[in-house]
Protein backbone atom coordinates (compact mmCIF):
# COMPACT_ATOMS: atom_id res chain seq x y z
CA UNK A 1 0.00 0.00 0.00
CA UNK A 2 2.71 2.14 0.77
CA UNK A 3 4.25 1.50 -2.72
CA UNK A 4 0.96 2.66 -4.20
CA UNK A 5 0.71 5.85 -2.38
CA UNK A 6 4.77 6.55 -2.93
CA UNK A 7 3.41 6.29 -7.08
CA UNK A 8 0.41 8.44 -7.08
CA UNK A 9 1.50 11.20 -4.92
CA UNK A 10 3.74 12.61 -7.97
CA UNK A 11 1.47 11.38 -10.16
CA UNK A 12 -1.36 13.17 -8.22
CA UNK A 13 1.20 16.53 -8.16
CA UNK A 14 2.33 15.96 -11.75
CA UNK A 15 -1.43 15.78 -13.11
CA UNK A 16 -2.88 19.18 -11.03
CA UNK A 17 0.14 21.35 -12.30
CA UNK A 18 -0.33 20.64 -16.31
CA UNK A 19 -4.02 21.15 -14.88
CA UNK A 20 -3.73 24.62 -13.58
CA UNK A 21 -1.14 25.44 -16.25
CA UNK A 22 -3.94 25.29 -18.95
CA UNK A 23 -6.18 28.06 -16.66
CA UNK A 24 -2.13 30.32 -16.41
CA UNK A 25 -2.37 33.89 -16.05
CA UNK A 26 0.45 36.18 -17.92
CA UNK A 27 2.20 38.32 -15.66
CA UNK A 28 3.16 42.08 -16.83
CA UNK A 29 6.58 42.39 -15.55
CA UNK A 30 8.26 45.21 -17.86
CA UNK A 31 12.03 45.94 -17.39
CA UNK A 32 13.11 47.89 -14.55
CA UNK A 33 16.78 47.32 -14.22
CA UNK A 34 20.07 45.97 -16.41
CA UNK A 35 23.24 45.27 -14.90
CA UNK A 36 25.50 45.49 -17.29
CA UNK A 37 28.68 43.88 -17.71
CA UNK A 38 31.41 43.72 -19.87
CA UNK A 39 29.99 40.45 -22.16
CA UNK A 40 26.58 40.12 -20.70
CA UNK A 41 23.47 41.60 -18.76
CA UNK A 42 21.00 40.86 -15.84
CA UNK A 43 17.56 42.07 -16.69
CA UNK A 44 15.30 42.79 -14.11
CA UNK A 45 11.57 42.67 -14.70
CA UNK A 46 8.96 43.26 -11.77
CA UNK A 47 5.27 43.18 -11.79
CA UNK A 48 2.38 41.92 -9.43
CA UNK A 49 0.34 38.85 -9.20
CA UNK A 50 -2.78 38.52 -7.38
CA UNK A 51 -2.64 35.10 -5.89
CA UNK A 52 -5.44 32.74 -4.86
CA UNK A 53 -5.44 30.31 -1.96
CA UNK A 54 -4.30 26.96 -3.22
CA UNK A 55 -1.89 26.33 -6.57
CA UNK A 56 -2.17 29.19 -9.21
CA UNK A 57 -0.15 29.44 -12.75
CA UNK A 58 1.40 32.34 -14.14
CA UNK A 59 3.13 32.99 -17.35
CA UNK A 60 5.92 35.52 -18.70
CA UNK A 61 5.60 35.32 -22.14
CA UNK A 62 7.88 36.76 -25.17
CA UNK A 63 11.26 36.99 -23.47
CA UNK A 64 13.89 36.40 -25.56
CA UNK A 65 14.65 33.03 -26.72
CA UNK A 66 18.68 33.58 -26.02
CA UNK A 67 18.02 34.08 -22.12
CA UNK A 68 20.20 32.02 -19.99
CA UNK A 69 17.82 29.01 -18.25
CA UNK A 70 20.70 28.50 -15.72
CA UNK A 71 20.52 32.66 -14.37
CA UNK A 72 16.88 32.31 -13.85
CA UNK A 73 15.46 33.66 -11.03
CA UNK A 74 11.68 34.20 -9.85
CA UNK A 75 11.41 35.59 -6.39
CA UNK A 76 7.95 36.42 -4.62
CA UNK A 77 8.34 37.46 -1.19
CA UNK A 78 6.04 36.30 1.92
CA UNK A 79 6.30 33.25 4.32
CA UNK A 80 3.08 31.15 3.12
CA UNK A 81 4.34 31.26 -0.89
CA UNK A 82 6.01 28.34 -2.46
CA UNK A 83 7.08 28.31 -6.58
CA UNK A 84 6.20 24.64 -6.90
CA UNK A 85 7.70 24.41 -10.37
CA UNK A 86 9.53 26.48 -13.34
CA UNK A 87 9.16 25.74 -16.95
CA UNK A 88 11.16 27.19 -19.71
CA UNK A 89 9.45 26.43 -23.28
CA UNK A 90 10.74 28.19 -26.70
CA UNK A 91 8.07 28.97 -29.42
CA UNK A 92 8.49 30.50 -33.05
CA UNK A 93 6.58 32.77 -34.17
CA UNK A 94 5.88 35.55 -36.65
CA UNK A 95 5.30 39.16 -35.91
CA UNK A 96 3.55 41.98 -37.60
CA UNK A 97 1.11 44.38 -37.35
CA UNK A 98 -2.57 42.49 -38.26
CA UNK A 99 -4.34 45.82 -39.51
CA UNK A 100 -1.17 47.11 -41.70
CA UNK A 101 -1.31 43.27 -43.01
CA UNK A 102 -5.17 43.01 -43.73
CA UNK A 103 -4.66 46.56 -45.87
CA UNK A 104 -1.89 45.28 -47.68
CA UNK A 105 -3.66 42.49 -48.72
CA UNK A 106 -7.09 44.24 -49.49
CA UNK A 107 -4.92 46.61 -51.73
CA UNK A 108 -3.34 43.59 -53.73
CA UNK A 109 -6.78 42.39 -54.37
CA UNK A 110 -7.98 45.91 -55.63
CA UNK A 111 -4.89 45.97 -57.88
CA UNK A 112 -5.15 42.80 -59.25
CA UNK A 113 -9.30 43.70 -60.23
CA UNK A 114 -8.29 46.19 -61.69
CA UNK A 115 -5.88 44.86 -63.84
CA UNK A 116 -8.47 42.50 -64.97
CA UNK A 117 -10.75 44.61 -66.25
CA UNK A 118 -8.32 46.96 -67.87
CA UNK A 119 -7.42 43.75 -69.54
CA UNK A 120 -10.82 42.77 -70.46
CA UNK A 121 -11.26 46.02 -71.82
CA UNK A 122 -8.44 46.12 -74.06
CA UNK A 123 -9.41 42.59 -75.31
CA UNK A 124 -12.81 44.10 -76.04
CA UNK A 125 -11.05 46.66 -78.03
CA UNK A 126 -8.88 44.11 -79.63
CA UNK A 127 -12.26 42.26 -80.84
CA UNK A 128 -13.61 45.82 -82.43
CA UNK A 129 -10.51 46.32 -84.29
CA UNK A 130 -10.53 42.60 -85.91
CA UNK A 131 -14.13 43.57 -87.05
CA UNK A 132 -13.47 46.60 -88.09
CA UNK A 133 -10.63 45.46 -90.42
CA UNK A 134 -13.19 43.03 -91.74
CA UNK A 135 -15.77 45.65 -93.22
CA UNK A 136 -15.31 46.56 -96.68
CA UNK A 137 -18.02 49.14 -98.36
CA UNK A 138 -20.01 47.49 -101.28
CA UNK A 139 -22.71 49.26 -103.56
CA UNK A 140 -26.48 48.41 -102.69
CA UNK A 141 -27.55 44.91 -104.36
CA UNK A 142 -29.68 45.89 -107.78
CA UNK A 143 -32.67 43.95 -108.71
CA UNK A 144 -32.61 42.33 -111.99
CA UNK A 145 -33.61 44.72 -114.84
CA UNK A 146 -33.71 48.01 -113.13
CA UNK A 147 -31.39 50.40 -113.42
CA UNK A 148 -29.65 52.09 -109.78
CA UNK A 149 -26.82 54.41 -110.80
CA UNK A 150 -24.07 54.10 -107.65
CA UNK A 151 -23.28 57.36 -106.36
CA UNK A 152 -19.50 58.01 -105.75
CA UNK A 153 -20.38 59.88 -102.22
CA UNK A 154 -22.27 56.90 -101.08
CA UNK A 155 -18.49 55.27 -101.08
CA UNK A 156 -17.26 58.36 -99.73
CA UNK A 157 -19.06 58.19 -96.45
CA UNK A 158 -19.13 54.74 -96.14
CA UNK A 159 -14.91 54.67 -95.80
CA UNK A 160 -15.38 58.41 -93.81
CA UNK A 161 -17.31 56.02 -91.04
CA UNK A 162 -14.69 52.90 -91.22
CA UNK A 163 -11.55 55.58 -90.73
CA UNK A 164 -13.31 57.30 -87.50
CA UNK A 165 -14.62 54.14 -86.50
CA UNK A 166 -10.65 52.94 -86.58
CA UNK A 167 -9.54 55.90 -85.47
CA UNK A 168 -11.27 55.99 -82.44
CA UNK A 169 -10.70 52.43 -81.65
CA UNK A 170 -7.29 52.72 -81.94
CA UNK A 171 -7.44 55.67 -79.50
CA UNK A 172 -9.16 53.46 -77.34
CA UNK A 173 -6.99 50.97 -77.52
CA UNK A 174 -3.73 53.02 -76.46
CA UNK A 175 -5.85 54.47 -73.40
CA UNK A 176 -6.65 50.95 -72.43
CA UNK A 177 -3.26 50.07 -72.70
CA UNK A 178 -2.34 52.82 -70.74
CA UNK A 179 -4.85 51.33 -68.11
CA UNK A 180 -3.09 48.21 -68.30
CA UNK A 181 -0.22 50.03 -67.48
CA UNK A 182 -1.15 51.82 -64.72
CA UNK A 183 -2.91 48.72 -62.72
CA UNK A 184 0.30 46.66 -63.22
CA UNK A 185 2.04 49.40 -61.56
CA UNK A 186 -0.68 49.35 -58.85
CA UNK A 187 -0.22 45.86 -58.43
CA UNK A 188 3.35 45.78 -58.17
CA UNK A 189 3.89 48.95 -55.58
CA UNK A 190 1.05 46.65 -53.42
CA UNK A 191 2.46 43.43 -53.99
CA UNK A 192 5.71 44.81 -52.48
CA UNK A 193 4.45 46.12 -49.84
CA UNK A 194 2.72 42.97 -48.87
CA UNK A 195 5.98 41.25 -49.31
CA UNK A 196 6.86 43.28 -46.09
CA UNK A 197 5.37 40.76 -44.18
CA UNK A 198 6.45 37.99 -46.32
CA UNK A 199 10.04 38.75 -45.21
CA UNK A 200 8.91 38.91 -41.91
CA UNK A 201 11.47 36.46 -40.17
CA UNK A 202 10.40 33.55 -37.77
CA UNK A 203 11.18 35.40 -33.85
CA UNK A 204 11.87 32.66 -31.51
CA UNK A 205 10.44 33.89 -27.83
CA UNK A 206 10.67 32.16 -24.61
CA UNK A 207 7.53 31.66 -22.17
CA UNK A 208 8.24 30.85 -18.68
CA UNK A 209 5.38 29.37 -16.86
CA UNK A 210 5.35 29.29 -12.99
CA UNK A 211 3.16 26.95 -10.34
CA UNK A 212 2.58 28.63 -6.83
CA UNK A 213 0.98 27.77 -4.21
CA UNK A 214 -0.08 30.36 -1.40
CA UNK A 215 -2.01 29.83 2.05
CA UNK A 216 -4.60 32.78 1.53
CA UNK A 217 -5.10 34.86 -1.43
CA UNK A 218 -2.70 37.78 -1.42
CA UNK A 219 -1.83 40.67 -4.01
CA UNK A 220 2.08 40.73 -4.35
CA UNK A 221 4.99 41.82 -6.40
CA UNK A 222 6.95 39.33 -8.19
CA UNK A 223 9.92 39.76 -9.80
CA UNK A 224 12.03 37.98 -12.80
CA UNK A 225 16.19 37.97 -13.36
CA UNK A 226 17.62 36.50 -16.14
CA UNK A 227 21.10 37.22 -18.07
CA UNK A 228 21.46 37.97 -21.56
CA UNK A 229 24.30 37.60 -23.65
CA UNK A 230 23.94 40.10 -26.62
CA UNK A 231 25.01 42.97 -24.75
CA UNK A 232 27.97 44.68 -23.27
CA UNK A 233 29.66 47.86 -22.34
CA UNK A 234 32.96 49.34 -22.88
CA UNK A 235 34.55 52.91 -21.62
CA UNK A 236 36.41 54.99 -23.56
CA UNK A 237 38.30 58.57 -23.05
CA UNK A 238 39.34 61.19 -25.19
CA UNK A 239 41.42 64.40 -23.69
CA UNK A 240 41.72 67.70 -25.02
CA UNK A 241 44.79 70.25 -24.90
CA UNK A 242 43.55 74.17 -25.31
CA UNK A 243 46.52 76.08 -26.02
CA UNK A 244 46.13 79.27 -24.79
CA UNK A 245 47.83 82.67 -25.37
CA UNK A 246 50.11 82.65 -22.19
CA UNK A 247 52.00 79.91 -21.48
CA UNK A 248 49.14 77.35 -19.00
CA UNK A 249 47.56 74.92 -21.43
CA UNK A 250 44.18 73.30 -20.23
CA UNK A 251 43.61 69.60 -20.56
CA UNK A 252 39.89 68.76 -20.65
CA UNK A 253 39.10 64.88 -20.07
CA UNK A 254 36.02 63.36 -21.77
CA UNK A 255 35.12 59.79 -20.89
CA UNK A 256 32.25 57.67 -22.67
CA UNK A 257 30.23 54.75 -21.61
CA UNK A 258 29.48 52.78 -25.10
CA UNK A 259 26.59 50.38 -24.55
CA UNK A 260 25.36 47.85 -27.12
CA UNK A 261 21.92 46.39 -26.70
CA UNK A 262 21.45 43.05 -29.61
CA UNK A 263 19.18 41.06 -27.05
CA UNK A 264 15.80 42.03 -28.79
CA UNK A 265 14.35 43.85 -25.76
CA UNK A 266 14.14 47.59 -25.34
CA UNK A 267 15.85 49.34 -22.01
CA UNK A 268 14.19 52.48 -22.25
CA UNK A 269 13.10 53.98 -19.25
CA UNK A 270 14.64 51.38 -16.80
CA UNK A 271 17.81 51.98 -14.59
CA UNK A 272 21.17 51.34 -15.76
CA UNK A 273 23.94 50.39 -13.97
CA UNK A 274 27.56 49.57 -15.45
CA UNK A 275 30.28 46.80 -13.72
CA UNK A 276 33.49 46.01 -14.80
CA UNK A 277 32.85 42.53 -12.40
CA UNK A 278 32.74 39.08 -13.91
CA UNK A 279 29.21 38.16 -14.28
CA UNK A 280 27.54 35.75 -11.38
CA UNK A 281 31.47 35.04 -10.35
CA UNK A 282 32.45 35.08 -6.86
CA UNK A 283 36.12 36.10 -8.41
CA UNK A 284 38.19 39.14 -6.65
CA UNK A 285 37.58 42.59 -7.80
CA UNK A 286 39.33 43.09 -11.39
CA UNK A 287 42.48 44.26 -12.09
CA UNK A 288 43.55 48.01 -13.66
CA UNK A 289 45.02 47.54 -16.62
CA UNK A 290 47.54 50.19 -18.19
CA UNK A 291 46.25 52.93 -20.01
CA UNK A 292 47.99 54.87 -23.01
CA UNK A 293 47.09 57.92 -23.85
CA UNK A 294 47.84 59.13 -27.71
CA UNK A 295 48.72 62.37 -28.39
CA UNK A 296 46.62 64.42 -31.25
CA UNK A 297 47.29 68.10 -32.21
CA UNK A 298 44.13 68.94 -32.49
CA UNK A 299 42.82 72.81 -32.05
CA UNK A 300 39.72 73.03 -30.31
CA UNK A 301 37.66 76.19 -30.06
CA UNK A 302 36.17 77.53 -27.31
CA UNK A 303 32.90 75.31 -25.80
CA UNK A 304 33.76 72.40 -28.01
CA UNK A 305 34.72 70.17 -25.69
CA UNK A 306 31.11 70.79 -23.37
CA UNK A 307 29.24 70.14 -26.58
CA UNK A 308 31.09 67.03 -27.77
CA UNK A 309 28.86 64.50 -28.79
CA UNK A 310 25.74 65.58 -27.63
CA UNK A 311 23.07 63.01 -26.59
CA UNK A 312 24.95 60.49 -27.40
CA UNK A 313 26.37 59.44 -24.46
CA UNK A 314 29.11 62.10 -23.74
CA UNK A 315 29.28 64.07 -20.49
CA UNK A 316 32.37 66.31 -19.33
CA UNK A 317 34.58 65.90 -15.96
CA UNK A 318 34.55 62.04 -14.37
CA UNK A 319 30.75 61.20 -15.01
CA UNK A 320 29.29 59.35 -17.95
CA UNK A 321 25.82 59.31 -19.35
CA UNK A 322 24.46 55.86 -21.00
CA UNK A 323 21.91 55.82 -23.79
CA UNK A 324 19.74 52.77 -22.60
CA UNK A 325 17.38 52.39 -24.86
CA UNK A 326 20.25 51.50 -27.95
CA UNK A 327 18.52 49.87 -31.15
CA UNK A 328 18.38 46.22 -31.48
CA UNK A 329 18.18 44.36 -35.16
CA UNK A 330 15.26 42.12 -34.12
CA UNK A 331 12.14 43.04 -34.13
CA UNK A 332 10.76 44.12 -30.22
CA UNK A 333 6.95 43.16 -29.69
CA UNK A 334 4.85 45.94 -28.88
CA UNK A 335 1.05 46.24 -28.17
CA UNK A 336 0.58 47.11 -31.77
CA UNK A 337 2.70 43.66 -33.48
CA UNK A 338 -0.17 40.51 -33.85
CA UNK A 339 1.56 37.40 -33.55
CA UNK A 340 0.38 34.57 -35.63
CA UNK A 341 1.45 31.21 -37.37
CA UNK A 342 3.38 30.56 -40.24
CA UNK A 343 0.07 28.89 -42.22
CA UNK A 344 -1.38 32.21 -41.77
CA UNK A 345 0.74 34.60 -43.42
CA UNK A 346 -1.31 36.21 -46.27
CA UNK A 347 -0.22 34.90 -49.80
CA UNK A 348 0.40 36.78 -52.44
CA UNK A 349 1.34 34.22 -54.91
CA UNK A 350 -1.79 33.82 -56.89
CA UNK A 351 -1.71 38.01 -57.97
CA UNK A 352 2.14 37.39 -58.87
CA UNK A 353 0.78 34.18 -61.09
CA UNK A 354 -1.44 36.27 -62.59
CA UNK A 355 0.72 39.62 -62.95
CA UNK A 356 3.00 37.60 -65.03
CA UNK A 357 0.63 35.70 -66.92
CA UNK A 358 -0.46 39.06 -67.50
CA UNK A 359 2.51 40.31 -69.11
CA UNK A 360 2.64 37.44 -71.32
CA UNK A 361 -1.06 37.88 -72.65
CA UNK A 362 -0.40 41.55 -72.85
CA UNK A 363 3.32 42.44 -74.52
CA UNK A 364 2.57 45.85 -76.19
CA UNK A 365 5.51 47.81 -74.86
CA UNK A 366 2.86 50.77 -74.20
CA UNK A 367 1.51 47.84 -71.02
CA UNK A 368 5.04 48.12 -70.03
CA UNK A 369 6.28 51.54 -69.65
CA UNK A 370 5.80 52.06 -65.92
CA UNK A 371 5.08 48.88 -64.85
CA UNK A 372 8.36 48.10 -65.92
CA UNK A 373 10.27 50.93 -64.16
CA UNK A 374 8.23 50.15 -60.88
CA UNK A 375 9.24 46.64 -61.02
CA UNK A 376 13.08 47.95 -61.34
CA UNK A 377 12.55 50.08 -58.30
CA UNK A 378 11.12 47.44 -56.03
CA UNK A 379 13.43 44.61 -56.95
CA UNK A 380 16.16 47.63 -56.07
CA UNK A 381 14.73 48.35 -52.79
CA UNK A 382 14.08 45.11 -51.33
CA UNK A 383 17.87 44.60 -52.54
CA UNK A 384 18.76 47.31 -50.72
CA UNK A 385 16.70 46.43 -47.73
CA UNK A 386 18.29 43.02 -47.11
CA UNK A 387 21.81 44.00 -47.93
CA UNK A 388 21.87 46.85 -44.94
CA UNK A 389 20.98 44.25 -42.27
CA UNK A 390 23.39 42.40 -43.45
CA UNK A 391 25.94 44.54 -43.66
CA UNK A 392 25.19 45.27 -40.61
CA UNK A 393 24.97 42.08 -38.74
CA UNK A 394 28.84 41.36 -40.23
CA UNK A 395 30.03 44.63 -38.71
CA UNK A 396 30.45 46.71 -42.02
CA UNK A 397 29.01 49.63 -41.04
CA UNK A 398 30.26 51.88 -43.86
CA UNK A 399 28.76 49.48 -46.07
CA UNK A 400 25.31 49.31 -44.31
CA UNK A 401 25.36 53.46 -44.79
CA UNK A 402 25.65 52.93 -48.00
CA UNK A 403 22.72 50.35 -48.69
CA UNK A 404 20.74 52.37 -46.22
CA UNK A 405 20.70 55.77 -48.50
CA UNK A 406 20.20 53.38 -51.77
CA UNK A 407 17.34 51.92 -50.13
CA UNK A 408 15.61 56.02 -49.88
CA UNK A 409 16.85 56.95 -52.88
CA UNK A 410 14.55 53.80 -54.46
CA UNK A 411 12.18 54.89 -52.77
CA UNK A 412 12.33 58.86 -53.39
CA UNK A 413 12.02 57.23 -57.36
CA UNK A 414 8.65 56.18 -56.94
CA UNK A 415 5.90 57.92 -57.64
CA UNK A 416 4.29 60.74 -54.74
CA UNK A 417 1.57 58.36 -54.31
CA UNK A 418 3.27 55.20 -53.85
CA UNK A 419 5.76 56.90 -51.56
CA UNK A 420 3.89 56.85 -48.71
CA UNK A 421 3.56 53.64 -47.96
CA UNK A 422 7.04 52.51 -47.64
CA UNK A 423 7.14 54.71 -44.83
CA UNK A 424 8.19 51.88 -42.34
CA UNK A 425 10.93 51.17 -44.85
CA UNK A 426 12.30 54.26 -44.52
CA UNK A 427 12.07 55.05 -40.90
CA UNK A 428 14.06 51.39 -40.52
CA UNK A 429 16.43 52.41 -43.35
CA UNK A 430 17.15 55.99 -41.67
CA UNK A 431 17.42 53.93 -38.11
CA UNK A 432 20.10 51.38 -39.10
CA UNK A 433 22.30 54.46 -40.66
CA UNK A 434 22.04 56.47 -37.46
CA UNK A 435 23.18 53.06 -35.55
CA UNK A 436 25.85 52.51 -38.17
CA UNK A 437 26.88 55.59 -38.03
CA UNK A 438 27.04 55.35 -33.79
CA UNK A 439 29.55 52.32 -34.33
CA UNK A 440 32.21 53.66 -36.87
CA UNK A 441 32.07 56.79 -33.96
CA UNK A 442 32.75 53.88 -31.54
CA UNK A 443 34.69 52.15 -33.53
CA UNK A 444 36.87 55.75 -34.33
CA UNK A 445 37.26 56.74 -30.73
CA UNK A 446 38.08 53.32 -28.97
CA UNK A 447 40.62 52.59 -32.26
Amino acid sequence: MKTVKRVLKPALCLFLLTYFSLFAEEVKAPITSVQLYASSARITRTGKVNLIKGISTYTFENLPAALDDESLRIIIPGKDIKILEVRSEVQNKLVFNSGEAKEASLSVKKAEAALRKATEEYNTLLEEKNMLSKVRPAPPPQEKNTALPVLPANFAESFKFLTLSYRSNQTRIQEALEKVDAAREELIVAIAVLDRYARSKSLATKTITISVRSSKEIETPITIEYRMNNARWYPAYAAFVKHGQSDKKEVSLVSYAFVQNETGEDWKNSAIALSAAVADSTVSLPTLQEWHIRMEDKPVSEGQVSKERPGRGAASGSSSKVNPSSPAVQQIITNDDYIQNEKQMPSQKKSKDYLESNRNLVKEEAASKKSNEAQNIVNDLSKGIVNQEYYFQNKNFQESLNQGQTVLDNIDRLRPEHRKRFDDEKRKARELMEQSRNRMEEQRIAS
